[in-house]
């Protein structure tokens, strides 16, 4: 009798090790902003959603999940047909191996209903730097190069008309390891973790040069306490450093050069060239600068001048202290 309890005890803990194998070669559950790695490649989740449609339009938000629109999306190639739902994935990949890596659309798999899903799979958009996203021309693969980091948007088409977009989402990730062997990794995102995770944190120098995008303005925004505020002494004696010649970012326009000169007693003057390169367009204007009081006054519109580090500051919008633009 002690013998054949102790072999159902030895055939429960060898079933168990089976379904911790399922799971993923380090045996735990992962999600949002979790990053794993094998000796090829890291890997971090950055989204897994449930979707009927992801958003077609080339900006910040291609390939990722949106609301389904009959009007707008009807010609995307992003939408799942009556009776099938689109699982959105968005993750980061990087290149630990010494020569470039491909990874096939099928290397992530949908769990659902009981069901595994990884044979139409596609990927939809690819960035550098989680802002300015783009088409990947190829659905079925991607190439890594040796030490490049990408960001990456791709979905997988399941045949279940899932009402609850905001259910739990699961995915098996299997990554290449070094002597031909693979590594499973299991993730697990539910409604709450969507809601607790922030996403993936902005860079500065990524976040100075791409200021058109709304994330990177509240990204200004919300470090703007940490920056210090310049009185007036300050201000005049940063738009008068380097012979005056600064360039300046308003909202979403480009970043032009801007010449601040007080030659001409006047009034303060302003030279600018369009585009921030060459003298073509030369503008030359009387009056449409000045300090006034703690704040830098360009036009008719004035600012909050921080310091964000020795070379670039923040203009905030003196009326709600919303971000404005960049100087440098």
């Amino acid at each position: 009798m002690k013998k054949k309890l102790l072999i159902i005890i030895l055939i429960g803990i060898l079933a168990l090790g089976t379904t911790g194998c399922e799971l993923g070669s380090k045996g735990k559950n992962y999600s949002l902003g979790k990053q794993v790695k094998t000796e090829l490649l890291k890997f971090k989740l950055l989204e897994g959603k449930y979707s009927y449609a992801l958003s077609n339009t080339l900006n910040e938000t291609y390939g990722a999940p949106k609301e389904y629109d009959e009007k707008t999306d009807k010609d995307s190639p992003f939408l799942a047909s009556k009776g099938h739902t689109l699982v959105a994935v968005s993750f980061s990949v990087e290149n630990l191996d010494r020569t470039d890596l491909e990874l096939e659309s099928n290397f992530i798999e949908a769990k659902y209903n009981g069901k595994k899903y990884s044979d139409d799979n596609q990927f939809a958009a690819v960035s550098k730097d989680n802002l300015n996203w783009e088409e990947h021309d190829d659905y079925e693969t991607i190439v890594i190069d040796s030490g490049e980091k990408l960001y990456v948007r791709y979905y997988i088409d399941i045949d279940e008309d899932i009402k609850d977009l905001d259910s739990t989402v699961e995915l098996i990730v299997t990554l290449p390891s070094t002597n031909d062997k693979d590594e499973k990794f299991n993730y697990t995102v539910t409604k709450q973790d969507r809601k607790d995770y922030k996403g993936e944190p902005l860079e500065l120098e990524v976040a100075l040069q791409n200021f058109k995008f709304d994330s990177v303005k509240k990204y200004f925004e919300d470090n703007s306490k940490d920056y210090e505020t310049l009185k007036e002494s300050q201000i005049n004696e940063l738009v008068m450093s380097n012979n005056g010649d600064h360039y300046i970012q308003l909202n979403d326009s480009k970043a032009l050069k801007y010449q601040f000169s007080e030659m001409k007693p006047s009034g303060n003057n302003l030279i600018i060239w369009p585009g921030g390169t060459g003298a073509s367009s030369l503008m030359y204007s009387v009056g449409v600068w000045s300090v006034e009081g703690d704040t830098l006054k360009i036009k008719d519109k004035v600012y909050i001048v921080k310091k964000i580090n020795d070379k670039n500051y923040l203009l905030l919008n003196s009326s709600d202290n919303s971000a404005a633009g960049l100087m440098s």
